[in-house]
């Protein structure tokens, strides 16, 4: 999938949450790098 994406001119990317460290180094094994850190917030009703 990603070569059909970069074939496409295309950037792939991947988000995962930091404390994912598995699969930050499965990423990274697959030639992903970290790009950027990012804040997620999730809102709830109550």
């Amino acid at each position: 999938m990603t070569a059909a994406i970069q074939g496409r001119g295309e950037t792939a990317y991947l988000h995962v949450y930091a404390h994912n460290t598995g699969a930050i180094r499965l990423y990274e094994q697959l030639g992903f790098s970290i790009r950027r850190e990012m804040r997620m917030t999730s809102l709830t009703a109550v």
